[in-house]
């Protein structure tokens, strides 16, 4: 916002504001599809005509694993029912966020597995190191 930083990626529920304000300019939105927050503005795929380009936030609870079984369940029980509450749901769309429901801990672990080879693959064709 102090004019310092030419170019950066940031997490949406914190765009909406300075773009408004003239502060900043977004040039494109990284999900697969506009966002109702900031509908103007095209996504990567519009943007830049990268075809099948997304990449987005996801949010999970995760815990130790000898933690047990009835435990975790549990835990994604009562997250669940907080996050389908038409509360939780709204607020979580004011600030440009899917309010999707929630899933299962293997659900969450298949998500994880599969997106695994997909990032590795961005790392290594892009040569990223870490220092």
């Amino acid at each position: 916002m102090g004019g310092h930083v030419p170019l950066f990626f940031a997490s949406l529920p914190t765009v909406p504001e300075p773009v408004k304000a003239g502060k900043a300019r977004a040039l494109a939105i990284t999900s697969a599809g506009r966002s109702p927050l900031l509908p103007d503005v095209p996504s990567v795929n519009e943007a830049a005509g990268i075809k099948g380009y997304e990449a987005t936030i996801m949010y999970g609870v995760h815990t130790p694993a000898k933690v047990s079984p009835d435990i975790v369940r549990r835990l994604n029980e009562v997250m669940g029912k907080v996050l389908r509450s038409p509360d939780t749901v709204a607020k979580l769309q004011a600030q440009g966020m899917a309010a999707t429901i929630p899933g299962t801990p293997e659900q969450m672990t298949a998500y994880i597995k599969e997106n695994i080879p997909r990032w590795a693959k961005v790392i290594r064709d892009a040569n990223i190191r870490l220092d």
